[in-house]
């Protein structure tokens, strides 16, 4: 199963949902509050890598979600 794109995933938070992000340890939720802060500042929180991976922004740098759990609730 492949992976949402950024888009995707950003257009179902804008349509008022919550994406949860799940790493082993650690659970990130992300909702349109969160969205609209970082689009504030000019840093988009969820980008399509190069790659083919998803990222999500934390501080000014951008993690892999490759391996994380997406849920959208």
């Amino acid at each position: 199963m492949q992976k949402p794109t950024a888009n995707e995933l950003l257009t179902a938070i804008k349509s008022g949902k919550t994406l949860y992000v799940q790493t082993a340890t650690h659970i990130t939720p992300i909702t349109l509050k969160t969205v609209t802060a970082f689009e504030r500042v000019g840093m988009p929180i969820l980008k399509d890598g190069k790659d083919g991976h998803l990222y999500m922004a934390q501080g000014r740098r951008y993690v892999d979600c490759h391996y994380a759990t997406l849920i959208v609730r």
